[in-house]
């Protein structure tokens, strides 16, 4: 808490990459009242196109893929005070993932409530309910009375990691290698409502799928916070993604009704090998606090942490 008071984010920026937001889409709605808010600032439109071709024999594929997607893009900063204009990045993909896709990968789930895990989560020692499809580091990702279920979840995935995800991730990271981890989680009425404010420290880069809609499955989600109590919550449809590397302090928090989501982790690694104590290391021996922030808690110890701080 002390980090982030220190550190306190100044206000959410926005930067339009796309003409092609539908009027009807909660996020053409967003963007308008931002323009009209010192919140968010905006710049101009332009288009992306996501296409696989330059990523054939680097990943496997399951079934028909979808070769070229063609959509919007909204690309958003934070800044952190007293770092010398560090900006931690997110971008928001409307419709990445098509609503069947989304609809399936849940309702899967839904059929087999008592196979999400219920440990603690590592952020605040929540219960997590959560789904592991995939994981080069958590053994529960092989408990066999789950395979079945994770074949079926990823025969859907997989063409969308490789045809639509890892094109964005790798053009705007070219350092990224491979998902490493991969999960659905579910918020319900009597379970888990919120995932308090945080930083993906095992993550190089993020990616949030959304399985279903804001302001009609349910109210809140997913935000970024300027860490002060101020928070932007993204609105976000089903088949929406955003991306983020873990610089970028977010959180979850379901007002009423239920949410679900995939989440997943590139590290820089194709084998899944990385060092996350490494990444940004250049910059935390320079001084800047923030890489210094993401060194300490990626440290092994409490005296490396307290070492960079």
């Amino acid at each position: 808490a002390t980090l982030v008071a220190y550190l306190a984010l100044r206000p959410v920026q926005v930067t339009v990459v796309s003409k092609q937001i539908p009027a009807e889409h909660p996020a053409f709605l967003w963007l308008k009242e931002q323009r009209r808010s010192d919140f968010v600032q905006l710049g101009h439109p332009e288009d992306v196109t996501l296409d696989s071709e330059h990523l054939e024999g680097r990943f496997s594929t399951a079934g028909p893929t979808r070769k070229r997607w063609e959509g919007s893009w909204l690309q958003g900063s934070v800044e952190w005070p007293k770092s010398g204009g560090w900006k931690a990045k997110f971008n928001y993909l409307p419709s990445l993932v098509e609503p069947w896709e989304a609809k399936e990968m849940k309702k899967i789930l839904e059929e087999a409530p008592d196979l999400f895990d219920e440990d603690r989560d590592g952020v605040d020692k929540m219960i997590t309910y959560e789904f592991i499809i995939r994981s080069a580091g958590a053994a529960k990702a092989h408990d066999p009375h789950r395979v079945a279920l994770r074949r079926r979840l990823d025969k859907i995935l997989e063409p969308i990691i490789t045809d639509r995800i890892a094109p964005f991730v790798h053009r705007l990271y070219p350092k990224s290698g491979a998902v490493c981890h991969a999960m659905i989680r579910r918020y319900l009425e009597h379970e888990r409502r919120t995932h308090n404010t945080h930083w993906d420290i095992p993550s190089y880069v993020s990616v949030i799928i959304s399985l279903d809609s804001t302001n009609v499955d349910f109210e809140g989600g997913f935000f970024v916070t300027t860490g002060t109590g101020l928070n932007t919550f993204l609105p976000l449809q089903i088949g929406d993604t955003v991306i983020h590397q873990s610089d970028l302090l977010h959180g979850v928090h379901v007002k009423s009704g239920n949410r679900w989501s995939l989440a997943m982790w590139f590290q820089d690694s194709d084998d899944c090998s990385s060092r996350p104590s490494d990444w940004w290391l250049q910059e935390a021996r320079a001084g800047n606090p923030v890489a210094q922030m993401l060194r300490a808690m990626r440290a092994s110890t409490s005296e490396e942490a307290w070492s960079w701080l």
